[in-house]
C-alpha cells in the first residue's frame, strides 16, 4: 500500500479536483473522452472500484485511514494514487468549487 500523505496546505495542487473545480468542469475535463466524479464514503467508493472504475485522486478523512484503506488497495492489477488525509480542521474546509 502507498504511503498516506498528510495534507497541512488547502493550496496544494493536488487538491484541485476536490475543491477548485465544479460538478460540470469535473464532467468535462477529459473531452472528448468521459468525465471525472468525486465518490464520498467507503461504501460509495467500494461500488465504483466494483464497477471497474480506476480513482484518479484519493482524498480520505484520517479517521478513516485504518479500517478501510488497505482493501482498497488489496487486489488491483495496476498502482493507484497514493491517499491524501489533511488534518481534521483543514478537511472542512475543502468543498467543491461553486461555480
Amino acid at each position: 500500500m502507498p504511503a498516506i500523505i498528510t495534507i497541512t496546505d488547502l493550496n496544494l495542487p493536488e487538491l484541485d479536483l476536490f475543491s477548485r473545480y465544479s460538478e460540470s468542469q469535473l464532467y468535462h475535463i477529459n473531452e472528448p473522452a468521459p468525465g471525472i466524479f468525486i465518490a464520498e464514503g467507503p461504501n460509495v467508493i467500494r461500488r465504483a472500484l466494483n464497477a471497474g472504475y480506476e480513482p484518479v485522486s484519493i482524498l480520505i478523512e484520517d479517521r478513516q485511514t485504518d479500517p478501510w484503506i488497505p482493501e482498497l488497495f488489496s487486489d488491483v492489477s495496476s498502482p493507484r494514487p497514493s491517499p491524501f488525509t489533511p488534518q481534521l480542521p483543514l478537511f472542512s474546509q475543502i468543498s467543491p468549487a461553486s461555480h
